[in-house]
């Protein structure tokens, strides 16, 4: 991935850093006890091999990317969200406009098929129960700890309304500990509509249409565009998916560690979501003897890579606004670690991690707005320079 994207070393150890020190890959690989780094390393792996445009491009490394996301697929069936950016990208940059359209088509369609086969052969006689394992829509909405997203959002705002609405008379039994009982289970709002596993699916691709569009319509063939597609695509299905674990936002902050590395731009938007996304995943640390090692990682990353990444692009990267949000996130684990306990001992057990969720969820809804925007933005602004240079050329014609 390095190779494909970094021309200088300062790029080289930028990237690195903020991809094989990231604290989020420490947590969740060597302390949680849940193996997602070797994932992220196929899906990096992948996106270099279909990331090399023009004369660097070969049919080889092509159907090694290819072939790579099918096994990554079939290792872990969620990266079917970002399935749509690669349908795209290779359809853009390496079918058409190659003379070759279907018999590049096709051999693309036999590489997925045939990783496809040799993973599910063996269970051919037991596809329905297979299928029911991978898509367990009646865990519920959102895990038993809720992801810092959307629905983080509209949960809360749920329990708020519920509270108004007892203390004005207009519910009546109501159950205690909706949705924060810490149980995986189906549950149903009682203010707001419930959302349903179609609803969700349906929101999510719509809200990836647009990025989807201007990736195949761009003047240019850009692989950066194509890493961006990826990590709004990714952002997409973490903020509207269906029962999202907290772990998916590395999906998106791995991708974008390479971006961070090359323009001040990506590396604003790194440095917000890196650290709400890190905060959101500390509470998997739970046990007690973890709170100041959680504590003393967070800090170390966060100071860090702010100070990398300014000296690196050589000016302050973040608003004052950006910067109120950033500044107060280690006091959010602190109050999750020990003022919860001190100011309200035992009582709303559960408050600490929606307190989390919610603060976390608002710092990555705001890094998905933004990316969309700076992304449609830049879009726009390379049909402005292609326009330009049609006409000039047709002057000179």
């Amino acid at each position: 991935m390095s190779r494909t994207f970094c021309k200088s070393l300062n790029n080289h150890i930028v990237f690195a850093f903020l991809s094989l020190c990231n604290i989020g890959l420490l947590i969740i690989d060597h302390i949680h006890f849940q193996y997602n780094g070797f994932l992220l390393g196929i899906l990096l792996i992948s996106m270099a091999n279909v990331s090399k445009t023009d004369k660097e491009m070969t049919i080889c490394a092509v159907h090694n990317g290819a072939m790579w996301f099918s096994i990554l697929l079939n290792l872990k069936h969620l990266y079917v969200y970002v399935a749509p950016a690669y349908a795209v990208w290779l359809l853009k940059s390496h079918c058409l406009n190659s003379g070759k359209f279907f018999r590049r088509l096709f051999s693309l369609g036999l590489i997925v098929l045939t990783v496809l086969a040799v993973s599910f052969g063996p269970f051919r006689t037991q596809l329905s129960q297979v299928i029911s394992r991978l898509f367990p829509f009646k865990r519920g909405l959102v895990h038993s700890y809720w992801a810092a997203n959307s629905w983080a959002l509209y949960i809360g705002a749920e329990k708020v309304l519920s509270v108004i609405w007892k203390r004005l008379g207009w519910l009546k039994d109501v159950k205690s500990a909706v949705m924060t009982g810490g149980l995986v289970q189906e549950q149903n709002f009682l203010i707001l509509p419930t959302p349903t596993p179609i609803v969700t699916f349906l929101l999510t691709f719509v809200i990836m249409l647009p990025a989807l569009w201007c990736l195949y319509k761009k003047p240019y063939v850009n692989s950066k565009d194509f890493i961006r597609c990826i990590v709004l695509c990714a952002l997409s299905s973490f903020m509207f998916g269906w029962h999202v674990h907290e772990k998916a936002i590395l999906t998106a902050i791995i991708p974008l560690c390479v971006l961070a590395a090359l323009h001040a731009e990506d590396a604003r938007i790194f440095i917000i979501l890196s650290n709400a996304g890190q905060t959101a995943l500390l509470p998997l640390l739970y046990p007690d003897n973890l709170s100041s090692l959680k504590l003393l990682l967070s800090l170390a990353y966060m100071l860090s890579s702010i100070l990398i990444l300014t000296n690196h692009h050589g000016k302050p990267l973040l608003r004052l606004h950006e910067w109120l949000y950033v500044i107060p996130l280690p006091l959010v684990t602190v109050y999750e670690v020990v003022l919860h306990k001190l100011l309200l001992g035992d009582k709303l057990p559960f408050l600490p991690l929606a307190f989390t969720s919610l603060y976390c969820a608002i710092g990555i809804t705001y890094c998905w707005m933004l990316y969309y925007y700076i992304y449609m933005q830049n879009d726009a602004r390379d049909r402005i320079v292609e326009d330009k240079s049609n006409r000039q050329r047709l002057k000179q014609s």
